[in-house]
């Protein structure tokens, strides 16, 4: 059985070189959840349950494991109920002096994560997460090579639910950001969803606002097999490397044009520039 249902994501934009706060960006996005989806996961429903499923997705990626920051939950609790007093605003990560429910604390917290929303009452964490990895502008903090600690609110009312994943407040001043690469899925990553689920190559590095397009990645190639060796139909993005600006988040996306299919293992090979040298791959990932 599919559900089928509309979810509004938002994630926040890096600007400011020290501080790594700025100004927020609202997209809709649809999310379709398969029903098996829990089952699929390792992780128990309760309280952590999204800290469990965020080490999951870092662990597949070969990274360490994050823990949980009780302020930052609490804080951003307080934003999410902001939320639910004006949810008909449209940038989900903003609060107003003037607007119920403000506070500092509050405010700060949307500026620092990924946030969701949905109508009704049956938003769960997994949704939340779930949602939030499959989209690589989401995905690309959750998978930050410098993040250690993290938190996570999830509140409702009788008309609305909104959620909020801080992935922004413990990182380092920018010009300390570690040197790394990151893929996703990762490696050898099985129980990858059985969709349209895009696979991203995530660059990372110290800045100072003075970056421009000369240190974005390039894609030079991307090829995604079936286990037949057959080529599977993308889609390739990469960051603009002609308007001048230069996009924080760093990476290339592959996205298959159908769904991906049910137990299968997939090939993907991809070559990337960056900072002057290219990085070649060759990597496996299996559905669920």
């Amino acid at each position: 059985m599919i559900l089928s249902f509309l979810i509004l994501l938002s994630w926040p934009l890096q600007n400011d070189p020290i501080l790594a706060q700025s100004e927020q960006t609202l997209i809709y996005l649809p999310l379709i959840l398969r029903q098996e989806a829990v089952s699929a996961q390792n992780c128990s429903p309760g309280a952590e349950e999204w800290l469990c499923l965020l080490n999951q997705y870092r662990d597949a990626a070969g990274l360490a494991a994050v823990s949980h920051d009780a302020g930052m939950s609490d804080a951003l609790n307080l934003h999410t109920h902001y939320m639910l007093l004006n949810a008909k605003q449209v940038n989900f990560h903003k609060e107003y002096p003037d607007k119920p429910g403000y506070t500092i604390l509050g405010e700060i917290a949307g500026g620092q994560s990924n946030m969701a929303g949905k109508q009704g009452t049956t938003l769960t964490q997994q949704e939340s997460m779930d949602a939030w990895i499959g989209y690589p502008s989401h995905r690309y903090h959750m998978l930050h090579p410098d993040l250690v600690t993290s938190g996570f609110a999830l509140s409702c009312d009788l008309a609305n639910c909104f959620s909020g994943l801080n992935i922004q407040g413990n990182l380092p001043p920018s010009y300390q950001i570690s040197s790394a690469n990151v893929i996703y899925p990762g490696d050898n990553q099985t129980n990858v969803p059985a969709e349209i689920f895009p696979i991203s190559w995530g660059f990372y590095m110290p800045w100072i606002g003075e970056e421009g397009d000369a240190q974005e990645a390039v894609l030079l190639s991307g090829k995604l097999f079936d286990q037949t060796n057959q080529p599977i139909a993308v889609m390739l993005s990469e960051p603009n490397h002609t308007d001048g600006n230069w996009e924080y988040r760093n990476q290339v996306v592959m996205t298959p044009i159908q769904p991906l299919l049910r137990g299968q293992t997939y090939r993907v090979e991809m070559s990337v520039r960056f900072l002057g040298q290219v990085f070649n791959k060759t990597w496996h990932f299996s559905t669920r």
